[in-house]
């Protein structure tokens, strides 16, 4: 069965990849917060692996801007929310708001697929199935590394074999 690709997207299928885009602006700049926060502390691998995740919803912003200026659409910028800056948040803290933040990321990525399914719009459909493979992945391991945390439980010396951990990541 052949379909027939939309050229021009829904509003609907629009409005979901906007919001994406937002997300993954907003992602970026939370763990880049979170880099900062791990350095004031001394947790130098935690700032680095937090710069790198930072990089990578960065690079998925791009992705989707760039789809959606190939196909004409306008990806106006929303307003992001306000960040806090809490120094005293520990670790666990960060990998468990980022599991909750990378979940949430591969809800909305769901919500494209069914949109743009339910639009017709196989261009969309066809295209958000590579992004969602690699946010499966990086659920797996940001859960892994907050499990780790967990386990660490505050320990000083096992949060430092654990910033080392993250260091050679």
């Amino acid at each position: 069965m052949e379909y027939e690709v939309v050229e021009a997207p829904s509003n609907t299928v629009y409005s979901t990849l906007l919001n994406q885009l937002t997300l993954e602006q907003n992602n970026s700049r939370v763990y880049r917060t979170f880099a900062g926060i791990a350095d004031l502390q001394s947790f130098t691998g935690a700032a680095k692996y937090f710069h790198s995740e930072a990089d990578g919803e960065t690079e998925h912003f791009k992705m989707i801007f760039d789809f959606m200026c190939d196909r004409d659409m306008n990806p106006v910028m929303q307003s992001l929310p306000e960040i806090e800056f809490n120094k005293e948040m520990s670790l666990l803290e960060m990998f468990c708001q980022a599991v909750q933040a990378e979940q949430n990321t591969l809800q909305s990525l769901y919500l494209i697929k069914k949109v743009s399914f339910d639009m017709a719009d196989y261009l969309t459909f066809d295209w958000i199935q590579g992004l969602i493979l690699k946010q499966r992945e990086e659920i797996k391991q940001s859960i892994d590394w907050r499990n780790k945390f967990s386990i660490a439980n505050e320990s000083p010396a096992a949060l430092l074999f654990l910033d080392n951990e993250l260091e050679k990541d």
